[in-house]
């Protein structure tokens, strides 16, 4: 909204009503100049899905003013405000029994909806270091749990879906997200850290990929048939040990999020 003050550091209320239901919600801001046209933003996007039915606007309010002051406001507007913030990769499956159909990386955002513009997900071949697949996340966010899942077309639940089978190398590969341009990243791309968000390199029982701990400036190389059992467990990120990878029955988003 687009307001004109005569004096500066003007309160500004906006309350959204529903005289029906009861609930009323309202944001200030202040205005900084005078005597000229500025935009000043009411952010309700804590409110949830809510209906209102009108909207009031308080210039210079509780405020008591012994002048006659005349205000002005115009282009009142309704934006979608994006959710930004961190991100890192809780799981990844790479492995099954017979045609690996259901492979799946997941996302989990550091808030719930959080938007992916901007994001990528690389995927790297370990005999060459280089990128064999690049995912632009861009147009999608994270769900109500802060989870997004890329899979196989086969697995329940995934945001993206990426092939019928083998769309996830077994290893020793790796995983990485950045804050980048797909277009910057065709395949055959070497291994980096610049815009890295972050990063797993993972096997099943792979010997060390140096090239690729040391380009995605990773120290180790998750293993997801440490158990013996790659083709029924995933690699799964446990907090409780300060970020590392454990080997873990297989969930996915749509288990992880009520479960975990």
């Amino acid at each position: 909204m687009t307001v004109w003050s005569p004096v500066a550091n003007t309160p500004v209320l906006l309350k959204l009503e529903n005289a029906t239901t009861g609930v009323n919600a309202e944001r200030a801001a202040t205005t900084t100049t005078t005597g000229a046209w500025e935009t000043v933003s009411f952010d309700f996007s804590t409110e949830g899905d809510l209906t209102f039915e009108s909207v009031t606007i308080f210039m210079n309010f509780n405020v008591l003013d012994p002048a006659t002051q005349t205000y002005y406001w115009d282009n009142l507007e309704q934006v979608d405000v994006l959710i930004t913030g961190d991100a890192q990769i809780v799981e990844i499956d790479a492995d099954q029994t017979g045609t690996d159909d259901q492979e799946f990386v997941e996302i989990k955002t550091e808030f719930a909806n959080q938007s992916l513009n901007g994001m990528i997900a690389v995927f790297y071949n370990g005999s060459s270091d280089t990128s064999y697949r690049t995912v632009d996340l861009t147009g999608f966010a994270s769900d109500d749990n802060g989870y997004f899942l890329l899979g196989s077309d086969a697995v329940a639940g995934a945001d993206i879906t990426m092939g019928a089978d083998n769309t996830i190398q077994n290893g020793a590969d790796a995983v990485a997200l950045y804050t980048a341009d797909a277009a910057n990243f065709p395949d055959g791309t070497p291994v980096t850290t610049d815009g890295l968000v972050d990063a797993v390199v993972y096997g099943t029982s792979d010997d060390d990929d140096t090239g690729l701990l040391t380009g995605l400036g990773q120290t180790t190389q998750w293993d997801e048939n440490e158990n013996g059992a790659k083709d029924i467990e995933s690699l799964q990120f446990d907090a409780s040990t300060n970020g590392f990878f454990f080997v873990h029955t297989k969930s996915s988003k749509h288990f992880i999020s009520s479960n975990s």
